[in-house]
């Protein structure tokens, strides 16, 4: 029996502490085995969390919103470093409706695995066990996840 050993990872981060350990779980990962892995941070939309489906991506600043775009990628970038091989991870930020934009990265990108903490920084009362984006990958990917608290 061979073992299976994830190729292409992508980990959402948004700042929160669960998703500070996906991050961690990602590094410990990519020691065992030279997996590419994807820092993704979703900029949210408050016009696309009503209603509009899908997102966009960003390579630079973006309208009122480029003191936010500036600190995301500074934060990317600083995580990136902490890798064994930064140059098997790439950078992605993308607007829109949270969830949605975190299962159109998932499923357009074609990932081994996805790596995420159980909630994020936007639960103002915390679900019974997920976050209610972290509910929505987990319903609507057939890619496995692994969720961290």
């Amino acid at each position: 029996m061979t073992r299976k050993y994830y190729q292409k990872i992508l980990v959402p981060f948004d700042g929160s502490e669960p998703s500070k350990k996906a991050i961690e779980e990602a590094r410990m990962m990519q020691n065992i085995y030279p997996a590419d892995i994807t820092l993704l941070q979703v900029l949210p939309n408050p016009y696309a969390d009503r209603g509009s489906i899908g997102y966009r991506m960003l390579n630079t600043p973006y309208g009122a919103n480029a003191e936010a775009y500036e600190e995301a990628q500074a934060e990317l970038s600083a995580l990136k470093e902490g890798f064994a091989h930064p140059d098997q991870v790439s950078l992605l930020l993308v607007e829109g409706a949270v969830a949605t934009a975190i299962v159109d990265v998932i499923e357009k990108g074609k990932y081994d695995l996805v790596i995420m903490g159980s909630e994020g920084l936007g639960q103002a009362l915390k679900r019974f066990l997920l976050g209610s984006v972290t509910k929505y990958v987990l319903e609507h990917v057939d890619t496995p996840v692994l969720v961290l608290r």
